[in-house]
């Protein structure tokens, strides 16, 4: 389970952090 925490926030925050821009710029 501890693995489960830092390995499914991992993609989630890279995801937020790279459409953060896109959105911005659309």
């Amino acid at each position: 389970v501890s693995d489960v925490g830092p390995v499914s926030q991992a993609p989630m925050v890279a995801l937020i952090t790279a459409r953060a821009p896109i959105t911005a710029v659309s």
